[in-house]
């Protein structure tokens, strides 16, 4: 179990009751990123032998946290969890009992619940064939809620605020991903978190994570194709107001997708279909001013 931290006193607290509830075998390295505030003196009141702490004294963010203490897991499987999640009962079982049936995953996730400033389920893809489809527009596995193989993963890839993303999308290159049908993590959503405090960064990141798989089908997008892409990452979530051009760009590019799947065979072709299918229904017509004149 892996979870790096920056000043999330009371809400790790939270989160290590969560996973000292899990019925398997497991240790915790927790990385406190040079946190300034009661983190480490909060840390140091547990007396679990399972958790073992790296202190770090130069603030160097959660990539280099992530790699710190991955350098220090000795599991055969590395559990995430955030500082300010909770873990779901029998999570840790479930995904090592799949990971051990299942050779081909390299990485298993499962369903979320958020719950702070909003509250709602987070579906994600349970078959290995539609992860790999839903990867080439979002990310397919809920980094707080996956367990990985330790032996799959040398390193975070130094993709800062996307190194999941980036991850998930090499580990495609070498085997599977799926997700468990049931939730695995309760996920905070507030206004500190990464995806608002850095969103920016983190798109950077999410193209980088689209071009390395985009290359291996071929392709090098124009900017108006690269668009199209955001879009449709989108667009399976919540309806995305496009123009005229702009739908007809995103049409185009599906089609161009799948003739490049069809010479690489990267992809299983339904799922793409699929996938591709529900993110154009996704994408609304801009409506014309009917006040114009």
């Amino acid at each position: 179990m892996l979870i790096p931290t920056h000043n999330r006193g009371k809400l790790l607290d939270e989160a290590l009751r969560s996973v000292m509830k899990q019925q398997a075998d497991f240790e915790v390295i927790v990385v406190d990123d040079a946190s300034t505030d009661d983190t480490l003196v909060r840390l140091h009141t547990w007396t679990e032998p399972r958790l073992k702490v790296l202190a770090l004294t130069q603030n160097i963010g959660v990539h280099g946290a992530l790699n710190a203490g991955l350098g220090l897991c000795k599991g055969a499987y590395v559990a995430r969890l955030d500082a300010d999640d909770h873990m779901s009962p029998g999570r840790l079982a479930a995904q090592a009992t799949l990971l051990d049936n299942h050779p081909e995953i390299l990485a298993v996730g499962g369903q979320v619940q958020t719950f702070g400033t909003a509250e709602r389920r987070l579906d994600y893809p349970v078959a290995s064939a539609q992860a790999r489809a839903w990867a080439l527009f979002s990310c397919p596995l809920p980094h707080p809620g996956t367990t990985f193989r330790r032996s799959a993963v040398a390193a975070y890839p130094v993709v800062p605020y996307a190194e999941d993303y980036m991850l998930w999308a090499q580990l495609l290159e070498h085997g599977e991903v799926a997700n468990l049908p049931d939730e695995v993590v309760q996920w905070r959503v507030h206004p500190g978190q990464v995806s608002v405090q850095q969103a920016d960064a983190q798109r950077r990141g999410t193209r980088l994570a689209w071009a390395r798989q985009l290359a291996r089908l071929g392709l090098n997008p124009t900017e108006a194709q690269w668009r199209a892409h955001a879009q449709l990452q989108y667009a399976r979530f919540r309806p995305v107001s496009v123009s005229a051009v702009d739908g007809h760009m995103a049409r185009a590019w599906a089609l161009i997708l799948r003739e490049a799947n069809r010479r690489k065979r990267l992809l299983c072709p339904e799922q793409l279909q699929q996938e591709l299918a529900l993110r154009l229904d996704g994408l609304r017509l801009d409506q014309p001013n009917d006040a114009a004149t």
